[in-house]
């Protein structure tokens, strides 16, 4: 596990009450996320937006910050391609 994963984790364990929702737009825990990518990510990972971070198990949360990375990278990428609408899930639905 990476250091920026490992401080994700901490600083989200952090915030044990808080909706996951609200912590990934915490840009001291994930800079750059906004609402779109928070709301695909979410998708992406099956969690719902009202989850508090202590109700969400240690495998979903892992995968959860590490698709935030991801995502953030091919978002970045996509809208530099003038292709960003046509990647997304939860926003066509």
């Amino acid at each position: 596990m990476t250091s920026g994963i490992k401080k994700a984790k901490a600083r989200l364990k952090a915030t044990p009450g808080e909706l996951i929702c609200d912590a990934l737009l915490e840009q001291d825990i994930f800079a750059g996320v906004d609402n779109i990518i928070k709301n695909e990510i979410l998708y992406r990972v099956h969690v719902h937006s009202e989850y508090i971070v202590a109700k969400i198990p240690a495998a979903k949360l892992n995968k959860l910050i590490d698709e935030t990375r991801v995502y953030s990278f091919q978002f970045l990428e996509w809208k530099r391609n003038f292709e960003l609408k046509k990647h997304w899930m939860a926003h066509k639905k």
